[in-house]
């Protein structure tokens, strides 16, 4: 699917705010449907869709 409409574009949003933070750059190819996990992580398949990656935001630095 991601061959047939081109690369797959996620974007991080805080849910308490509703504030769009920016868009996800992966380092490896990704499904199109990633899975929110309530911890601020989230899931995505790799090329194999029996390959889930654990992914979660670089924390920021309070300065």
């Amino acid at each position: 699917m991601a061959e047939e409409y081109g690369h797959q574009r996620h974007w991080l949003v805080d849910a308490t705010r509703g504030e769009v933070l920016g868009r996800v750059e992966y380092p490896v190819p990704v499904s199109e449907s990633p899975m929110a996990l309530g911890d601020g992580t989230w899931l995505t398949c790799g090329e194999d869709p029996f390959h889930l990656l654990l992914w979660s935001r670089e924390p920021t630095r309070p300065w």
